[in-house]
C-alpha cells in the first residue's frame, strides 16, 4: 500500500499505518462517473436466462439467428445448460434518464411474440421458455466516455465503456482495461524492476500515471464498443446493409469472422511484470500485444496502395497489354487459349497467360491469408 501526499483526513488501520482520504470522496465519484450519463443511451433490448434439458442442442454449439430488429445468440454448455440473449429493438431510442424498466408481465408478453423464432433445426425459442430456470429483462445501455479518472480515482469495465453483448467483449474489455491498470500502478511503484523507496507519493504522479493509462486504452476500447454495437445491428438486420451483409456475407465470411475475433483478442495488453502465459505461446496465433496490422497507419497503407498501382501499371506496359502511347490489341493469353492444342507456340502462350494471371492470384493468396482466407478461390 502507499500513501497520498495530499489527503486531508487521516485514518489509522489495525497495524498502526496510517493512510489518508480526501474528504471529496463520495463528491469525485459523482462527477466522474454520473456526469457522463447524458451519454448513455439505449436502442436495444435483452430477454436473457438460462435453460436446460434440451437434447437437441449439441454441448458446445454457438448458434445466432438474424431477424428484421430481432437476434438471438444461444451459447450451448457441456453440461447441459443452456445460455441465451434474445435482443429486440426497441420502439425509439432512450436516453440515459429515461430508460425503461420491465415488469414480469412485460418480460412474458416479449416472450410469448417471439416463441416461434428459430434456433437449431427443429428447436424454437418456446423450447427455451418452457425449459428455462430464470429470465430477465433489460435495456442494453450503450457509451463510450470520454473520461476515466479524476485525481486519483479511476474507472475500469462498463462504468466507462458499455456496450451491447452480442459479441461477449464487455467482460474482455473490463479484464483489459483492468490489466492495463495494474501496469499503470506497477509502474508507479516500482522502478527498473525494484521498489521505490520513499513511501510517499503525489498525487501528480497517480494523476500522470491515470493519465498513461487512459490514453493507452481509450482507442482500442472505443473500437470495441463500436464493433459490439454495430453487430447488435447487423445480426437485427437493422439497414439494408445489414440485411445485404447477413445474406451475402455471413455464409462466405465465416473464416473472416473468426479471424477478425481472433487479432481482437491477441492484441490485448499483457501484464508488463509477469511473463507471458505458455498456452498463449503455443497457439496457432501467438500473443501479441501489438499485431503487425494494428502498427500500419491507413495513410502507410493507402500510399502502399498506390505503389502497388504504379508498379501493376508498369509491368501491364512492359507486357505490351497496356501501350500508353497508342491503342494496341489484346494478345491472346488475355483472351483464353486452348491450352490442349500441341505446338511450341500454344505451350508458349499458356506458360506466358499462366505467368500474368499467376501474379494477381499470388496477391489474392497473400490477402486470404492474412484475411482469414476471405479472398481465396475456394471460399468464393
Amino acid at each position: 500500500m502507499f500513501r497520498v501526499a495530499d489527503g486531508e483526513i487521516p485514518r489509522t488501520d489495525k497495524s498502526g499505518e496510517t493512510f489518508t482520504f480526501p474528504k471529496l470522496y463520495c463528491l469525485s465519484i459523482q462527477l466522474l462517473t454520473c456526469c457522463q450519463c447524458i451519454a448513455v443511451r439505449s436502442e436495444y433490448k435483452c430477454l436473457f436466462g438460462i435453460s436446460s434439458n434440451i437434447p437437441a442442442l449439441p454441448p458446445g454449439d454457438f448458434n445466432v439467428t438474424h431477424k428484421k430488429d430481432v437476434s438471438t445468440l444461444v451459447i450451448n454448455g457441456k453440461r447441459g445448460e443452456v445460455y441465451w440473449f434474445l435482443f429486440v429493438k426497441m420502439d425509439r431510442i432512450y436516453q440515459h434518464f429515461e430508460l425503461p424498466r420491465f415488469t414480469e408481465a412485460d418480460t412474458e408478453a416479449l416472450a410469448q411474440r417471439h416463441l416461434d423464432l428459430p434456433i437449431f433445426k427443429a428447436v424454437t425459442f418456446s423450447d427455451l421458455w418452457a425449459n428455462k430456470n430464470r429470465a430477465t429483462l433489460l435495456a442494453m445501455e450503450e457509451a463510450d466516455f470520454e473520461t476515466w479518472t479524476w485525481g486519483r480515482f479511476v474507472c475500469v469495465g462498463d462504468s466507462v465503456h458499455k456496450m451491447t453483448p452480442n459479441s461477449g467483449a464487455g467482460g474482455m474489455a473490463a479484464i483489459e482495461s483492468a490489466a492495463a491498470l495494474a501496469n499503470a500502478i506497477h509502474e508507479l511503484l516500482f522502478e527498473n524492476g525494484v521498489e521505490r523507496s520513499e513511501k510517499l507519493i503525489a498525487l501528480e504522479e497517480i494523476r500522470r500515471a491515470f493519465t498513461r493509462f487512459h490514453q493507452g486504452r481509450k482507442q482500442r476500447a472505443s473500437a470495441v464498443v463500436q464493433a459490439s454495437n454495430n453487430l447488435t445491428r447487423l445480426q437485427a438486420m437493422r439497414g439494408f446493409k445489414e440485411m445485404l451483409l447477413v445474406h451475402l456475407g455471413i455464409p462466405f465470411g465465416d473464416d473472416f469472422l473468426i479471424h477478425a475475433v481472433v487479432m481482437n483478442w491477441i492484441g490485448a495488453p499483457l501484464l508488463n511484470f509477469l511473463p507471458p502465459p505458455p498456452r498463449s505461446q503455443t497457439a496457432s496465433m501467438s500473443f501479441d500485444p501489438v499485431p503487425p496490422e494494428k502498427t500500419i497507419s491507413p495513410s502507410s497503407r493507402f500510399g502502399l496502395s498506390i505503389l502497388f498501382l504504379i508498379l501493376s501499371f508498369s509491368c501491364l506496359r512492359i507486357l505490351k497489354i497496356i501501350d500508353t502511347r497508342a491503342p494496341a490489341p489484346i494478345p491472346t493469353p488475355l483472351l483464353g487459349l486452348d491450352f490442349f492444342t500441341s505446338g511450341p507456340l500454344n505451350r508458349s502462350k499458356a506458360l506466358t497467360s499462366i505467368a500474368n494471371y499467376g501474379i494477381i492470384y499470388a496477391v489474392l493468396l497473400f490477402e486470404s491469408a492474412r484475411r482469414g482466407n476471405m479472398l481465396s478461390l475456394a471460399r468464393l
